[in-house]
């Protein structure tokens, strides 16, 4: 597990800030701004503003594993459902959704026809699923009084244009689903188009789970609309990633099934939770600085995060396309694409006095675990210039979406004719001789392009020394609307959890930048992707780090063991969940070690050679992982 260096790194940070300032007056390459005694150089990190919707609590149903008994089913507790509100109606009603999906199921059993034959036409009015809402759900979800609450509502069902299939009559129900017309609401806070988007990707319960939701990386199901799909026998669905689909087929046991009705908000059975749920980006603002020319042009930087005396930054636009590689070699360390950037962007684009400006900075890339397979990223670079990776642009802390898949405008980049276009990352991509990109509509593409792709665009990003005099402070840059945005603090995006919960909390360490000639001094590691600009708070006890054993030997990472091991994991904090190649194992609550036998999770591992990823998450919220091959 990782302790907390906040202080030791703050003192060292200093230290070696003093040092190169030292160094570079004495050789009086870096003329010196007069405020930068005071390090105020008017610069602020990124603001970013949420949609939000208000939560509720109504009624109860299973959900999770409330007796230990290591799975989550009928004989658990019921426990009160969350409930999203869609549209204030402002008559004492509301329209809501479940904030997760809750139960699995069929949309449609099919009618038999004799001699072995079914007929699986079907509307919402015919649909099984209706009637389990409308019966079994309902009963088992509310009490009596609690039905009380509920408004038997006039559903509208809306025609398939796209295929002509037909959606039925109105029906009048006290539960149903959502629409596609809802899912594309913006008056719900939902967008107009079908790709993915992140107010429509749900969590699935651990109920849900156990009757066959199956769940994606981010614990993400698929989930039923009412709408009809492409056939008669088919109906919308909305996938993992928030977009929606017209093929989803009625006998599918694998879908979700998540909740609307129309609530009484005077009953006393409806608790305001005081709580909201984030649902989606609404705006982004950033500084920008300008320094270099590329093509004749002032170059325009957005600030990511400023920490003392250095600015970790991005360029503002798109300022060429390029392949990421001229081969098939995808690891950042060998690319052309960092050979150009570091050599000719970096001494056409830039004078003297400003490639001083530019720190030397160790550059650090994570394998890219973030879909079907874990692509190796190679080995850590010494930079002066690079690109964003996967895990920088999931950041609130500079300004982005948090979610990989959710198209958001904060990510969105014009090219040099004004056009919105797709960006490489430096990450690899899910497959051999892919690297990861930002699509033109906002969304991280984890799978990536092949990297001889020559349309790729090119957003070079750098942390600079602000104490020089050679670049001028630009005007603010905005995506979407980012009013009444507030700073978020970076934190470890290796973490993959959400960031702190304190929207005032500001970076406060910073990259320890190289001296000029990359000689004397450790260079600085990346705030992105190693060493985030703001650290959480120092613990208040002693991180129990887990340990990971063979037999008696300790697991050290990237080993290759049989594929018949155990591995025994310990730690004395208890241990919350564990994962294999992004996977759940299940186990037994308040357990301080697990041994992990291999040969009972086959369908787990990845194939002999390919590097499996173990992961292991305490009731503190400290991760270990280690990655092994098996032989």
């Amino acid at each position: 597990m990782k302790k907390n260096v906040r202080r030791r790194g703050r003192i060292l940070a200093l230290t070696l800030a003093a040092i190169l300032t030292v160094s570079l007056a004495e050789a009086g390459t870096v003329p010196a701004r007069a405020e930068a005694a005071d390090s105020d150089y008017g610069l602020g990190n990124p603001k970013i503003a949420y949609n939000y919707s208000e939560k509720i609590t109504f009624g109860s149903y299973w959900q999770e594993d409330t007796n230990n008994d290591g799975k989550a089913d009928k004989s658990d507790d019921k426990q009160p459902i969350t409930w999203s509100t869609l549209k204030d109606y402002g008559d004492g009603t509301a329209l809501v959704v479940s904030d997760k999906i809750l139960d699995a199921g069929k949309y449609f059993e099919g009618v038999s026809e004799g001699e072995g034959g079914t007929d699986y036409s079907c509307t919402w009015m015919s649909s099984t699923v209706r009637n389990w809402l409308n019966g079994e759900f309902y009963k088992n979800a509310f009490t009596t009084d609690e039905q009380e609450a509920i408004i038997e509502e006039d559903v509208i069902n809306d025609d398939n244009p796209a295929y002509g299939t037909t959606g039925g009559i109105i029906t009048e129900d006290k539960v149903f689903l959502l629409s596609l017309n809802d899912v594309t609401n913006t008056d719900y806070g939902f967008v107009e188009s079908t790709p993915g988007y992140q107010r429509r990707s749900v969590k699935v319960t651990a109920y849900a789970k156990s009757n066959g939701v199956e769940t994606a990386v981010y614990d993400t199901g698929l989930w039923w609309l009412r709408s009809p799909g492409c056939t008669t026998s088919r109906a919308m669905v909305v996938d993992d990633i928030g977009g929606v689909s017209d093929y989803g087929s009625v006998v599918n046991t694998s879908l979700g099934i998540r909740p609307a009705l129309r609530i009484n908000l005077s009953s006393s059975y409806v608790k305001k939770t005081g709580e909201k749920t984030k649902i989606s980006v609404k705006g982004s603002e950033w500084d920008t600085v300008t320094f270099g020319k590329y093509d004749g042009k002032d170059i325009s930087w957005r600030v990511l995060n400023v920490s003392g005396d250095n600015a970790f930054l991005v360029s503002d636009k798109i300022l060429t396309a390029k392949a990421y590689n001229d081969d098939k070699s995808i690891t950042w360390k060998d690319s052309t694409i960092r050979n150009w950037l570091n050599t000719e962007f970096f001494t056409g684009s830039f004078t003297e006095a400003e490639q001083n400006m530019i720190l030397n900075t160790t550059v650090k890339n994570d394998d890219n675990d973030s879909g079907y397979n874990v692509t190796e990223a190679g080995e850590d670079t010494e930079d002066k210039v690079f690109l964003l990776s996967l895990k920088d642009i999931i950041q609130p802390g500079y300004g982005f979406s948090d979610q990989y898949l959710a198209e958001s405008e904060s990510r969105i980049a014009r090219n040099s004719e004004g056009f919105c276009d797709w960006w490489w990352l430096r990450s690899p991509g899910n497959f051999d001789f892919q690297a990861a990109r930002v699509d033109d509509n906002g969304k991280a593409d984890s799978n990536g392009l092949n990297v001889i792709n020559s349309n790729g665009g090119i957003r070079p990003a750098l942390i600079i020394d602000l104490k020089s005099s050679a670049w001028t402070k630009g005007e603010k840059v905005t995506a979407g609307d980012p009013s009444g945005g507030k700073e978020e603090p970076v934190v470890d995006p290796s973490s993959k959890v959400a960031p702190t919960t304190d929207p005032t909390a500001n970076p406060t360490s910073a990259p320890t930048p190289a001296p000029a000639d990359g000689k004397t001094s450790p260079t600085t590691t990346v705030p992105p992707t190693v060493s985030p600009a703001a650290q959480p708070a120092e613990a208040t006890e002693k991180d129990n780090v887990t340990t990971f054993k063979v037999g008696s030997k300790k697991l050290k990472n990237k080993k290759t063991i049989k594929k018949t091991s155990k591995i025994k994991i310990t730690d004395k904090d208890k241990i919350k969940k564990i994962t294999l190649n992004g996977k759940s194992i299940k186990i037994k609550k308040n357990k301080t070690s697990f041994t992990l036998k291999l040969k009972n999770y086959k369908k787990k591992l990845k194939k002999k050679g390919k590097w499996n990823t173990l992961k292991v998450t305490d009731d503190k919220g400290n991760i270990k992982t280690v990655k092994f091959k098996t032989k």
